[in-house]
């Protein structure tokens, strides 16, 4: 992925609504051809041989709103790259095959992706979702320890942590983490997450059972 399709990736992937996201999804070529054919556009092929190549999507995200399921089918792409009319044209075309699915396609830019913090924190804690027993069973700990420790800095809170529960060093940052990870600890996610200028009170348990798998 670019570093564009990487952040949208995280983000979708945090928004609880999301729940499935498919990379670079195949496009019908018949259909595909049958637009080109129509607008006068030459569809992408293969440069040696000529055969017409199989356009994708860069995403298709599915998401539930209520008790409803919808589609998505989001294109990524700098804003520097839409005065290339190559890009355009293809462009048109696959906003025409979305169009004729009924399924709500639209170009994102960097100008849609919000703070760059944001996106930092949730790959911070991308690999912190799933984790082996212990750290889960320390995560649990701390959660009652965050209420104990508010009007203290999260490096010394996380100090006694590890001290008082004789965890080797680093589990209680893990710990942290995964909370942060599973939202079962929220934090402004428009601040990046750094544990020596952060205090306990940066930090609000959540009450809201949160069981969203990650995106696959």
């Amino acid at each position: 992925m670019s570093d564009l399709e990487r952040d949208f990736f995280y983000l979708m992937e945090w928004a609880d609504e999301v729940i499935d996201i498919r990379e670079q999804f195949p496009l019908d070529r018949e259909l595909t051809l049958r637009i080109a054919e129509e607008k006068n556009i030459r569809h992408p092929e293969d440069v040696v041989s000529k055969t017409p190549l199989v356009m994708t999507t860069d995403f298709l995200i599915t998401y539930r709103k209520g008790k409803e399921v919808f589609y998505i089918a989001p294109t990524i792409k700098p804003a520097d790259k839409l005065s290339d009319q190559r890009i355009i044209e293809k462009l048109e075309i696959e906003r025409e095959y979305w169009k004729i699915k009924n399924v709500q396609w639209g170009i994102v830019t960097e100008r849609e992706v919000p703070q760059k913090s944001t996106c930092k924190n949730i790959e911070l804690f991308h690999n912190h979702y799933d984790v082996e027993d212990s750290i889960m069973k320390s995560a649990d700990l701390l959660l009652m320890f965050l209420s104990i420790y508010q009007d203290s800095a999260i490096r010394d809170m996380l100090r006694k942590f590890e001290i008082e529960y004789n965890l080797d060093p680093g589990i209680g940052l893990s710990s942290l983490k995964h909370l942060l990870a599973t939202k079962k600890v929220l934090m402004d996610m428009d601040q990046l997450f750094d544990v020596s200028k952060m205090n306990a009170q940066d930090l609000a348990v959540n009450n809201v059972d949160h069981r969203r798998r990650w995106a696959t």
